[in-house]
């Protein structure tokens, strides 16, 4: 029974990464042409939203790095 177990969870782990690895390609743009408009809109919308995410992390960073040369006078 353990070896069923260990067979399915191998099973799942394996078309799960299946499906990451094409998640993965689709938001580098490697498979656009395969996408329909649909499919466009949303990788759109989810890289829109990454990329608020990074320049609002990278403006924090910034910021952060400004106040500690303030503080020490540079």
């Amino acid at each position: 029974m353990a070896s069923l177990t260990t067979y399915s969870t191998s099973i799942l782990l394996s078309n799960e990464i299946v499906e990451k690895t094409h998640e993965l390609r689709k938001m580098k743009g490697d498979e656009l042409q395969l996408l329909n408009i649909d499919e466009l809109y949303k990788l759109e919308q989810l890289l829109q939203v990454g990329l608020i995410r990074v320049s609002n992390e990278k403006d924090e960073s910034f910021r952060e790095k400004v106040s500690a040369f303030e503080l020490k006078g540079v």
